[in-house]
């Protein structure tokens, strides 16, 4: 990790900007709902930035054409909210609990091929919710993007929308709580012998 002083709300932008082309070649919307200025946060600048698309990525694997992603950023006492939402079916209520668990994945791990044989996959390509061809990844993403948030002493976790889709919550400290930032050195006290 290389935390580094960012205003969050310009970082997000940036990291956006770069997943519009991605969002439209689907079909899909990418709203954002940024405020100007937000909380200046130390922050590992590329960790972020996986953490963002693995997160935009992972909706767009469940949305159909017309739908919407809308990634929004709140200033909190302690930090900045970050909260990615999406139209699509939501996460089944058994799944909620496990969504964050590495080489976890909602989708059958096992697919017929054409000849009749199952075979275990680490990418799947399936049709998804809008009838097109979709990839489905390892289950590595979730389980990546709550190490990253952890490692910047934050906290992540997904809820099911009341109004149906999903919704993922970052929440970033104002200042990084982690030890893995905390740099030590050995021998570097002289003491007094007496």
């Amino acid at each position: 990790m290389n935390p580094v002083l960012v205003e969050s709300s310009e970082m997000l932008r940036t990291i956006l900007a770069g997943l519009v082309h991605d969002c439209e070649a689907r079909g899909v919307t990418l709203e954002a709902d940024i405020p100007e200025v937000s909380h200046m946060v130390y922050v590992d600048v590329s960790a972020m930035e996986r953490v963002i698309i693995n997160l935009v990525t992972n909706s767009l694997s469940y949305v159909s054409k017309g739908d919407i992603i809308k990634v929004s950023l709140k200033n909190r006492l302690d930090g900045v909210e970050i909260i990615i939402d999406d139209s699509g079916p939501g996460i089944p209520e058994d799944a909620l609990s496990h969504v964050f668990d590495r080489y976890y994945s909602s989708r059958p791990r096992e697919v017929a091929t054409p000849a009749g044989v199952k075979t275990s996959t680490t990418s799947r390509k399936e049709r998804g919710p809008d009838g097109d061809l979709a990839t489905y990844g390892t289950g590595l993403g979730l389980a990546i993007v709550k190490e990253i948030v952890q490692a910047h002493g934050g906290q992540v976790y997904a809820a099911n929308r009341p109004e149906g889709g999903s919704r993922f919550v970052v929440v970033i400290p104002r200042r990084f709580k982690s030890s893995r930032f905390v740099k030590t050195s050995v021998g570097a006290r002289r003491g007094n012998a007496s």
